[in-house]
C-alpha cells in the first residue's frame, strides 16, 4: 500500500461507491472445509499475483510475461475461472456489494472493465490497483517489483532457471509423499498454533475464529518484530553495534 490506512479492528474498507472490501474473519476465511478455504485464497491471488509469479505458465502458452500488465493478468485468470465458479455458486468473501464471479466482463476501448447486472462499472484498472495493494495488505502480502531484463537471452536464462527450481520443489514433494509426509494443514493453521501457543495471545483456538484476517497476521508480525529486536537489544551484551542498524530495524512496532 502506497497510503498509510488503518485496518486494525475494521470489519469492511469502502474503495469507491460501488466497491466495499470485506475483512473477513478467521472462522469465515476457514469456511467448513477445505475447499471453501481454497476458494476464498484463490480469490484473493487474484488480486496479488502478478506475470512475474506466473512466469512459466505464461511461457507454455506462448505469453510474453514481461510484457503482460497485472490487470491483464487479473482479467485473463478472471475469465477462464468465472464459467467454473459460477457452476460451483461459490461464495464470495471479498465483497460486500456484489459477488465477483457475478460480474460480466465488457470491452471498453482497448481495455476491459467489470460491470454489475444493471450494466454499471464497479471494476476498472484504477479500482483493481486500489484492490491489488488493499488486498495484498489484509492478507500480508508483498507484491514483487516487476522483473526487467536487457534481452531475450536474459529472459530465456531466467525462465530455464524457474523451471528448474520447480521441478526441484516437485522431486522435493514426491519425496515427501512417499515418507508419508504430505499431510499438511490449512492455510492459516501455523499462524494460529503459533499464536495460541504464545503466552501475550489472549485467544484461544476456538475464540481466534472471529479474530479478522488482519489482526491474526499483523498480530503475528507483531510478536515476530518484537521478539528480533528484543535478540537484538541483548546482542549489545556481546558486543554487537546497534548503530549499524536502521531506524525500522530497531523499531519495535510493523505498522
Amino acid at each position: 500500500m502506497t497510503e498509510k490506512i488503518s485496518l486494525l479492528g475494521r470489519k469492511t474498507y469502502k474503495i469507491s461507491d460501488k466497491v466495499t472490501v470485506n475483512i473477513p474473519t478467521v472462522g469465515m476465511t476457514r469456511g467448513q472445509n477445505v475447499e471453501e478455504e481454497n476458494d476464498f485464497w484463490n480469490e484473493v491471488s487474484l488480486f496479488t499475483v502478478t506475470p512475474d509469479n506466473m512466469l512459466l505458465d505464461l511461457d507454455k502458452l506462448g505469453i510474453d510475461f514481461t510484457k503482460m500488465s497485472d490487470y491483464s493478468l487479473f482479467v485473463f485468470l478472471f475469465s477462464i475461472q468465472r464459467e467454473e465458479k459460477i457452476s460451483r455458486f461459490v461464495n464470495d468473501l471479498l465483497f460486500a456489494d456484489f459477488n465477483l464471479w457475478e460480474l460480466e466482463l465488457k470491452q471498453f476501448g482497448e481495455s476491459y472493465v467489470f460491470v454489475d447486472g444493471t450494466g454499471e462499472l464497479v471494476i476498472d484498472e484504477e479500482i483493481y490497483n486500489k484492490l491489488s495493494g488493499l488486498i495484498a495488505f489484509i492478507t500480508g502480502h508483498e507484491k514483487p517489483k516487476r522483473l526487467k531484463f536487457t534481452g531475450e537471452n536474459t529472459r530465456r536464462s531466467w525462465i530455464r532457471k524457474e523451471k528448474r527450481k520447480r521441478e526441484i520443489a516437485a522431486e522435493k514433494e514426491k519425496r515427501n509423499k512417499n515418507k508419508g509426509k504430505n499431510v499438511s494443514g490449512g492455510a492459516l493453521d501455523g499462524i494460529i498454533l503459533r499464536l495460541v501457543c504464545n503466552a501475550n495471545f489472549p485467544y484461544d483456538f476456538e475464540t481466534i475464529n472471529n479474530v479478522t484476517l488482519f489482526d491474526l497476521i499483523y498480530s503475528l508480525k507483531q510478536i515476530e518484530k518484537d521478539v528480533s529486536v528484543t535478540d537484538l537489544m541483548q546482542s549489545r551484551l556481546v558486543g554487537v553495534d546497534l548503530k549499524k542498524f536502521t531506524p525500522e530495524q530497531l523499531s519495535r512496532y510493523v505498522l
